[in-house]
């Protein structure tokens, strides 16, 4: 003790000597810590993902004949790819009129909207005005509904038609504009 209080100033510079690699030492030893949490914490993440992987491969015939069943399902719901757009556009068009008329409307109009691709799949959009009696609307869309490849009604305007004279007060006639939806693969 005796030496440190005559030789202040050397005393200072030999702490500072010594201080300097044990404060490194302790930075190393943190700087380590601080990695082993980093990647215990990484590690922790990972487990869940690593079970559920683990779990598909597990379960990965099971859901091979899943999605085999559900895509033979989609394909009676849409139009196949290897049919053409126009070509479906206009067969969606003939038939969707063919179905209107049996039910006992009649088609005013019909038109073909622009086609919209999104989500893998083409939406083939149909615009009709029809005209007739109320019960005939109603048949018209139970058979929609029914419709293969699915058809799917986006909208329906009904407003009653203008009775001409003579024409009996228990007769409901209308006149509705319907847009009607359907999907086609994309390519």
């Amino acid at each position: 003790m005796a030496w440190i209080q005559s030789h202040r100033s050397a005393a200072v510079i030999v702490g500072a000597t010594l201080l300097l690699p044990l404060s490194l030492l302790v930075y190393g030893v943190g700087a380590l810590w601080g990695q082993h949490f980093e990647q215990q914490r990484q590690i922790d993440r990972m487990e869940p993902r690593i079970a559920r992987m683990l779990g598909v491969m597990e379960n990965e015939e099971l859901l091979r004949q899943a999605y085999n069943q559900v895509d033979l399902q989609v394909l009676d719901l849409v139009y196949p790819q290897e049919q053409d757009r126009a070509t479906v556009s206009a067969d969606l068009q003939k038939n969707v009129r063919d179905v209107i008329r049996d039910s006992g409307l009649s088609v005013t109009n019909s038109q073909v909207l622009p086609v919209k691709e999104r989500e893998g799949f083409d939406y083939i959009s149909l615009k009709l005005t029809v005209s007739g009696e109320l019960a005939a609307l109603d048949i018209a869309l139970a058979e929609l509904a029914e419709f293969v490849p699915m058809l799917m009604v986006e909208s329906v305007d009904v407003w009653p038609a203008r009775a001409p004279r003579g024409r009996a007060a228990s007769e409901q006639k209308l006149t509705a504009t319907m847009q009607l939806l359907s999907l086609r693969v994309a390519e």
